[in-house]
């Protein structure tokens, strides 16, 4: 019996043996393959299925894999030994100053899957060696990239010691502004993604910014700032008291008793969420008439984690859904399951889903949006006597 090599992170065939080579008939859902022209012809005849990037190479190389959030500057390439195949999950900032000639030296290639910020001036460099799956944010190669959020008032000039030509990703200037301690800290801000500012700031700090037009959200002062998923509770109607509430992202209202205390003062959000009963009260606190509100009872199934949908877990849906994955999905299910419980009106993929073989043509008619990966597998066996190899991150033959 011909034996299998499957889900596998990263699999590196260049050293395998004929007599290794000659066990095996399938090599399948390989996320990185590594091979050169020995292996090639040991493994001619072997079946490969479902790999996601192949690199064929001589070169000795290290791996460097990185879960979350990471800042790479010269002195981390610097600190590499020989070269390295990266990889990233979640967000990667390169800082100003990296030489091209240094990332090339030692990085050979590697996979993005999240987000990538990177200066002007390595910008091609790096999109020709990564295969980024996901964001590209592009700053002034000649500023600093600051990361959090920048509010311009004075405890922020107190504890601020760093460039004056700086990148952010949000700007926000909503109180009133000391001309005299700004100049004293910067002279430009390109701002990446958004401003949030009154007129009157925007008109005073207009020599000092680059900003596209689209990227301005005008709000009326006194105001409030919220970025990311956030409820109206009790904690936050204490902080919003008496000023306009602006939400960058999602706001949840379960319960409206908590809008008293905006009194005449209203809300911007990019989003909405409450109940039907309740569509009309939110509606007038709104700035806009063309608000995103919808209502708590027809939100999608959201993942950002892992999340493995079977025949329980649909039996608890009682409406039809989207699916929104940002993590990994893995259908547990058969063509039966999916046929007599057909819950799911859309999927929009950005994460990783995992389907046995058999319905993953059905799971693929039901994908609008695709920025992800999809990956049918086989349900292994009690015994899995034809597995050599299996759910590895690193293998090396």
């Amino acid at each position: 019996m011909k034996k299998k090599i499957r889900n596998i992170s990263v699999l590196d065939v260049r050293n395998i043996t004929p007599e290794l080579g000659s066990k095996l008939g399938l090599i399948k859902n390989i996320g990185t393959y590594i091979t050169n022209d020995e292996s090639e012809l040991v493994l001619l005849d072997v079946e490969k299925k479902n790999v996601g990037s192949m690199i064929k190479t001589n070169e000795k190389l290290g791996l460097s894999t990185i879960n979350g959030t990471a800042n790479f500057s010269s002195e981390y390439f610097k600190s590499i030994e020989g070269r390295v195949l990266l990889t990233i999950n979640g967000k990667g900032i390169v800082e100003k100053g990296v030489d091209p000639k240094l990332f090339l030296q030692k990085i050979h290639s590697g996979t993005v899957n999240g987000v990538m910020i990177i200066p002007s001036d390595i910008s091609g460099v790096i999109k020709s060696h990564l295969a980024i799956n996901g964001k590209v944010i592009e700053y002034d190669y000649d500023r600093t990239y600051i990361s959090q959020t920048i509010e311009l008032n004075d405890d922020f000039y107190f504890t601020y010691f760093g460039d004056k030509n700086v990148a952010v990703t949000t700007l926000l200037a909503i109180e009133p502004l000391d001309m005299n301690e700004f100049v004293n800290t910067f002279e430009s801000i390109q701002v990446i993604s958004q401003l949030v500012a009154t007129r009157e700031n925007i008109k005073l700090l207009k020599p000092y910014l680059k900003v596209d037009q689209n990227n301005i959200r005008l709000v009326e002062a006194p105001a409030h700032f919220e970025k990311g998923k956030v409820e109206f509770d009790q904690a936050l109607s204490f902080r919003t008291a008496d000023k306009n509430l602006i939400v960058d992202g999602q706001l949840t209202i379960k319960d409206t008793v908590y809008l008293d205390v905006l009194g005449d003062y209203k809300i911007q959000a990019n989003k909405i969420l409450c109940n039907k009963a309740d569509y009309e009260l939110v509606n007038s606190y709104c700035t806009k008439s063309n608000v995103d509100i919808r209502f708590v009872e027809d939100q999608p199934i959201s993942n950002y984690s892992n999340l493995t949908i079977n025949k329980e877990y649909l039996s608890h849906i009682k409406e039809k859904k989207v699916l929104e994955n940002y993590g990994t999905v893995e259908f547990d299910l058969d063509i039966n399951d999916l046929g007599n419980q057909a819950i799911l009106l859309d999927i929009k993929n950005y994460g990783a889903i995992k389907v046995p073989d058999g319905i993953d043509q059905s799971i693929h008619e039901l994908i609008s949006e695709n920025y992800g990966t999809i990956n049918a597998e086989e349900k292994p066996s009690i015994k899995a006597d034809d597995v050599l190899y299996e759910n590895m991150g690193y293998l090396e033959l």
